[in-house]
């Protein structure tokens, strides 16, 4: 297996911004598809280290996959998590001739605050005001298919996205379903959400409400559905494994690989 930990992908004056990068193998002979895993925490908490082994195990069936850091919203809030993990994909196509990536086929998934970070992501491309001035302004950051794991879309703890947030851009701007009822193209997505009784009336329906609404419109590609585990499962071993087959029958299929 293919391991490159700690590689820095941008910088903000002094702040060396990291990822860690895992492969089927060293050398290929054809390009793979590119899955960038977005971490949760509440947008101020949690490390791109604890999705590794969420990271190492997707590769294990057949992707590149990158476990991003960004900048926490106590570090500078958002849409600066969002600069960061544009950065990120701007590096994955800069870099694509030396690692083998797919350019054309870059996903992007996350769990709570990374699956609504990683819809964002995915909803403002072309959007100035979303990309930030890192490292291969040359590269486009478009997403190619996004997998929100319980994030919400509707709704967000305005206070956990940072102090100041609304001097960057609007709090409506930092909630995907906004951009996309206001016309925005994206790309395939699915979301998958958790059914445990005590999580039932705050995150059983994250996406819903906006897959729906995607449906009705023949707004683009989109699909939600439930699966029986706790929040915060792609951590956990046996949710885990089953969050993984889920990601990789969605990408394998959005990428025809």
């Amino acid at each position: 297996m293919f391991v490159e930990e700690d590689i820095t992908y941008a910088a903000w004056d002094k702040r060396a911004m990291l990822l860690d990068l895992y492969g089927p193998e060293k050398t290929l002979s054809e390009k793979r598809s590119v899955i960038i895993l977005v971490h949760g925490g509440g947008w101020g908490r949690g490390s791109h280290k604890g999705y590794r082994s969420l990271a190492i195990n997707l590769a294990k069936r057949g992707f590149f996959t990158i476990a991003v850091e960004y900048r926490l919203s106590g570090e500078a809030p958002v849409p600066a998590a969002i600069y960061d993990i544009k950065a990120c994909v701007r590096w994955v196509r800069a870099n694509a001739e030396t690692y083998k990536f797919d350019a054309d086929a870059i996903g992007i998934t996350g769990g709570s605050a990374g699956g609504h970070l990683s819809a964002l992501a995915a909803v403002t491309n072309e959007d100035r005001r979303f990309e930030g001035t890192a490292n291969h302004l040359s590269f486009s950051s478009e997403i190619n298919a996004v997998l929100s794991f319980y994030g919400p879309f509707g709704w967000i703890n305005k206070q956990a996205l940072g102090k100041n947030m609304e001097g960057r851009i609007a709090y409506k701007e930092a909630l995907p379903d906004h951009h996309i009822r206001n016309g925005a193209t994206f790309p395939p997505l699915l979301c998958v959400n958790e059914d445990i009784e005590k999580h039932r009336r705050s995150h059983n329906d994250w996406g819903k409400d906006t897959v729906q609404w995607i449906k009705k419109n023949e707004a683009g590609e989109a699909d939600f559905f439930v699966y029986q585990a706790p929040h915060g499962y792609l951590h956990f071993f046996p949710f885990q494994e089953k969050a993984i087959d889920h990601a990789e029958e969605f990408f394998k299929r959005v990428f025809d690989q």
